[in-house]
């Protein structure tokens, strides 16, 4: 129905203003912790927007799909999250580098805590 189309394209919007909103805050998160240059700031900021792009997508199919796509979304997530991973390490220092794997170990944590506790 047209109701139904609506609603739909209204979730979608939301959807992604929600996610260029994460975008900006974990871009933001990311140079106040490692401590960027503005050149690492500036190689690294395209790979996260690719990356944020992709994660857009892959969550907008679960959402089409359902739990029925969960283990797929799981393994494409963590795909992407080593994808990324590798594009960036090259303009990280070691240090750097560790901060940011601490960093996901952690949000990684908290995710599931949110999603059991649900």
């Amino acid at each position: 129905s047209e109701e139904a189309m609506k609603l739909r394209e209204s979730l979608a919007k939301i959807d992604k203003e929600a996610i260029d909103n994460a975008k900006d805050k974990m871009v933001a998160d990311l140079n106040g912790l490692l401590e960027l240059t503005e050149e690492q700031a500036k190689k690294i900021k395209p790979v996260l927007e690719e990356s944020f792009n992709e994660l857009s997508v892959m969550i907008e199919g679960l959402a089409e799909e359902g739990s029925r796509n969960w283990s797929e979304f799981k393994k494409d997530f963590e795909k992407l999250t080593k994808d990324l991973y590798d594009k960036v390490q090259d303009t990280l220092d070691d240090e750097q580098m560790e901060k940011l794997e601490d960093y996901n170990q952690k949000k990684e944590e908290n995710n599931q805590r949110i999603v059991f506790r649900a």
